[in-house]
């Protein structure tokens, strides 16, 4: 109720949060659907190395390519800001830079996310991960660093590591004693401990980079890297380390 009233006056006052995205795939392209259409937030800048994915972000949301910036210069994507205008951005180093409030990270790739979320703590700026891939790998370190610097570090609500930690705040709060906690996707199915990202029911979930159907098949991501998490209060279990199987029988490490 609280932030339905504070959005709604940000939007009274024509001073919305300006919010920059890295990454523009099928989960954050989803993330900045929901956003366009709330009071008091601004899709102010989508940054991906597929300039083309973060217009068609902007385009599905009512906004024009001819009325967006493209470009990678601080000063000129500034401006644009300062005249309400969009902007698409490609080098994910610079959104620490820019004049948002916060920058959300999703682009499932450790080392990325690792490096946006060091660049803006040093730069003071909030940052939110939709990469619990960063997070279950130095998100506690990440976490210290952005209380010292007085900024937010988050995991978001909306994925499930951050809605695991809101069930666990509710029950445990009422009461309940809490025994386990994880989730099961949907998307795993009949569990194929032998999955690769060239399996057949891999290949069928096409809308995903290749190696997410192979995690969510054999279960190792939703095992190791939902019951790790902790860098925001949360879980704070850690990944096992694990071998996986490929379809041919050898032998890699995994992912965590």
């Amino acid at each position: 109720m609280e932030l339905r009233k504070v959005l709604k006056a940000r939007e009274a006052a024509g001073n919305p949060i300006r919010v920059g995205w890295v990454g523009a795939g099928r989960m954050l392209t989803g993330a900045i659907t929901q956003t366009a259409q709330m009071k008091g937030m601004w899709n102010a800048v989508i940054c991906d190395l597929r300039t083309e994915s973060a217009v068609r972000a902007y385009e599905i949301n009512g906004i024009s390519k001819e009325d967006l910036v493209i470009s990678n210069d601080v000063d000129e994507i500034n401006a644009a800001l300062d005249a309400g205008k969009s902007v698409v951005a490609s080098d994910c180093k610079i959104m620490s830079q820019v004049n948002v409030d916060c920058v959300v990270e999703g682009t499932g790739n450790t080392n990325v996310g690792a490096e946006v979320a060091y660049r803006c703590i040093m730069n003071k700026k909030h940052i939110i991960m939709l990469n619990v891939e960063t997070d279950v790998v130095i998100g506690p370190i990440l976490d210290q660093m952005a209380k010292s610097a007085g900024i937010v570090y988050s995991v978001s609500s909306g994925d499930e590591p951050g809605l695991i930690t809101e069930l666990v705040d509710r029950w445990e709060g009422l009461g309940f004693e809490i025994v386990a906690v994880g989730k099961t996707p949907s998307s795993l199915g009949k569990l194929d401990y032998d999955a690769t990202p060239g399996c057949e029911g891999a290949e069928g979930q096409s809308a995903f980079p290749c190696h997410v159907p192979g995690y969510h098949q054999d279960g190792h991501r939703d095992d190791e890297h939902f019951q790790c998490h902790g860098a925001s209060g949360g879980p704070a279990w850690y990944a096992r380390p694990g071998i996986r199987r490929g379809g041919d029988g050898s032998k890699f490490p995994s992912e965590v």
